[in-house]
């Protein structure tokens, strides 16, 4: 909205103060004015009219196709306007007073200098008609000159806009004129959009636009409609789509335009040469191209060259400051770029060759052969080789033991020109950069390409989560010796991971609480308690039947993976809907090894609150059954278990039927942990 109010302010202080120098474009009559224009599907645009001094309401024209809504937005600069929308019919859809049409005043907008008028928010019009619509703004009889200035919001589910490459071409290029032509996203097949091209001496060239995968066209039924375009002479061209697309609700017609600007070259290209310099050995060290061109007027330039394998290329070029007449460039591609970018398979070619003139106004094209190729005759066996080459790349292989990865395997390729036994050292560092230690070892390699593997213990990755990271490798042999400061990254791996899995199964201690006849008797560990009676809220009901459960698990230094409570239910009076056994944690008590009743965990004899860390539950518990509950709840209350006995106070199990009669028997409970250990 702020943005809003500043346009508004805009243009309110340019109607004033500049006199409308825009109304010399709109069409105006004396007693009231209008202008009409096309919406561009998704896109805003901002149909105006003038307002002269006598005039009483000014027409607002738009043409809305295929949309699934619109809405509308007008800056009025004139006091006691109204606004009304007719749709193609000549229907009115808003009224000068409806209700949800929005006004803010200028005098909102700037208290201190409070402007004329104000800005009206027309309500969207869902699922409209296609055709001519129009927005009427009345108002009282007008004193000076001004322009109703709108803004239209229209939404479709077609999607039709021009691409080209670029809006500045040189003389005799071929400008490659496309269109998208989308319907919710997905492509449009049997469209037949045409271009108008017209050149700078105002003559019509109509093409239509393929999307059959043939000549301009890259790819079939892709909703990309391609037609190319040779741009012969120096000037404006202004390039125009028109299309009519079938819907479920008739033809609705879409275009588009721009302009493209063509210059004459400012550099001539006469020939490109290239050498290669070569060592004692023979082995190429640097591909050197000379171009020559003739420069039409002089200024500064960058000159840019590409070599390529096919598939990846590598870019020379060069800031230079040329007079008008003949120069010549050098540009070079040393053996070590040449092995950084380009691929070991493909010979080298110099390719795309083009030239930019770079003065006070910008960037722009000066010389282009997009279509240059000259083969080099060298590829990746031709350039020298160091004695030892590391490529920056690795593969890896976790180490599957007895339900957990005992390391990794890890290679990566190396090219040697002597045989012989190397030494290899290098750091690997986890995701939290920790450091994982030094590796080294040796290996023999043979003349040639070698894949060199070590392995990383699960003793050091049980450290940290991974990605691990591996740096500052060094391979030597004598004197002679290369480095690599990043050799590679594996994937993501948790710690946990590389530890040693075991299964252990605890028996738990049962502990009858119990507040039948308001017995609060200490009670010791029983194979029969029971769950049952009311439900603890905090009030004074004296009958409850609760299981306490307590486990001893020595696995100290582990992490556990997984908890299961396995529940033994016997005889049962549980009746639907309140047979549910629910699972807590016992956080009321620190047990501290001394004998217990219900009564230690209430607050008084009559108040005893209701237990809150729930880990589970058994919906519908049914007599001689047996049940079992895992959560993450459990398993994060068993891990705090292992980190500290501190912090093991038990679980509770509770069911409430609320009736005394009413209750389950607890034959058994057992703990089941799934750990993984530190090596």
């Amino acid at each position: 909205m702020i943005k809003r109010f500043k346009t508004f302010k805009y243009w309110i202080d340019n109607i004033v103060a500049k006199g409308l120098i825009l109304m010399v474009m709109l069409l105006a009559s004396s007693a009231s004015a209008s202008i009409q224009g096309q919406i561009v599907a998704n896109s805003p645009t901002t149909p105006s009219v003038a307002i002269k001094t006598g005039d009483e309401s000014a027409t607002l024209q738009f043409d809305v196709q295929g949309a699934q809504s619109f809405r509308v937005e007008l800056v009025v600069p004139v006091e006691g306007a109204s606004i009304q929308l007719f749709d193609p019919q000549g229907n009115m859809v808003v009224d000068a007073n409806d209700p949800k049409t929005q006004f803010i005043a200028g005098a909102e907008l700037d208290a201190v200098n409070p402007l004329p008028g104000g800005i009206f928010l027309l309500p969207e019009q869902l699922q409209p008609q296609s055709g001519q619509w129009q927005a009427v703004v009345r108002f009282p009889t007008a004193t000076y000159d001004t322009v109703v200035m709108s803004t239209v919001f229209m939404r479709s589910n077609l999607q039709v806009g021009m691409a080209v490459a670029r809006t500045e071409y040189l003389v005799d290029e071929v400008a490659p004129l496309a269109v998208i032509i989308l319907d919710k996203g997905l492509p449009i097949a049997g469209a037949t959009p045409e271009f108008t091209i017209t050149d700078p001496d105002g003559l019509n060239t109509v093409l239509t636009a393929q999307d059959n995968g043939e000549e301009a066209d890259a790819q079939k039924a892709d909703g990309i409609y391609s037609i190319d375009f040779l741009l012969s002479k120096p000037g404006q061209y202004k390039v125009s789509m028109a299309v009519d697309i079938n819907t479920s609700n008739g033809i609705v017609r879409r275009t588009d335009g721009m302009m493209l600007d063509v210059k004459s070259p400012f550099i001539d290209v006469n020939d490109i040469t290239y050498d290669k310099v070569l060592d004692s050995t023979g082995c190429v060290e640097a591909i050197n191209a000379k171009v020559n061109l003739e420069v039409l007027e002089a200024g500064q330039f960058v000159v840019n060259l590409d070599i390529s394998d096919s598939e990846r290329k590598l870019l020379s070029n060069k800031n230079v400051s040329l007079p008008v007449g003949a120069s010549v460039i050098n540009l070079s591609y040393s053996r070590d770029e040449l092995k950084a970018n380009l691929n070991k398979t493909s010979q080298y070619q110099l390719t795309k060759f083009w030239v930019n003139k770079v003065d006070s106004e910008g960037i722009h094209l000066a010389a282009l052969l997009p279509d240059h190729v000259l083969s080099t005759g060298t590829s990746y066996a031709d350039l020298c080789r160091d004695d030892i080459e590391i490529m920056p790349e690795i593969t890896e292989e976790p180490v599957l033991a007895d339900g957990y990865f005992s390391g990794i395997d890890v290679s990566f390729p190396v090219f040697v020109k002597q045989s012989g036994r190397y030494q290899v050292s290098l750091k690997a560092f986890a995701a939290d950069n920790t450091d994982l230690g030094l590796i080294t070892f040796s290996s023999n390699l043979a003349a040639g390409d070698n894949e060199v593997m070590f392995n990383v213990s699960n003793k050091a990755l049980v450290k940290a989560d991974g990605p691990y990271r591996f740096v500052g490798l060094l391979v030597t042999k004598g004197r002679v010796s290369a480095r690599l400061n990043l050799l590679g990254e594996t994937r993501a791996y948790k710690k946990e991971q590389f530890m040693p899995v075991y299964t252990v199964v605890l028996d738990a201690l049962q502990y009858a609480l119990e507040r039948s006849n308001w017995q609060t008797s200490p009670v010791t560990p029983s194979n029969n308690t029971r769950v049952g009676g009311y439900l603890r809220s905090g009030a004074s009901i004296p009958y409850d039947y609760e299981t306490l459960l307590t486990f001893s698990p020595e696995i100290s230094g582990s992490h556990v993976l997984e908890a299961k409570l396995i529940i033994e239910v016997g005889e049962s009076s549980l009746m639907m809907p309140f047979n549910t056994i629910e699972v807590f944690n016992q956080n009321k008590r620190t047990l501290d090894g001394q004998a217990v009743s219900y009564d230690d965990f209430c607050q008084s004899f009559n108040v005893c609150p209701a237990w809150d860390q729930r880990l589970g539950s058994i919906p519908t518990a049914m007599a001689n059954n047996s049940y079992v509950v895992e959560s993450e709840q459990l398993s994060h209350l068993v891990q705090k278990w292992v980190e500290g006995e501190n912090n093991n106070h038990g679980i509770i199990l509770t069911a409430s039927p609320y009736e005394r009669s009413y209750f389950a028997t607890i034959t058994s409970a057992k703990l089941e942990i799934k750990y993984a250990q530190l090596p």
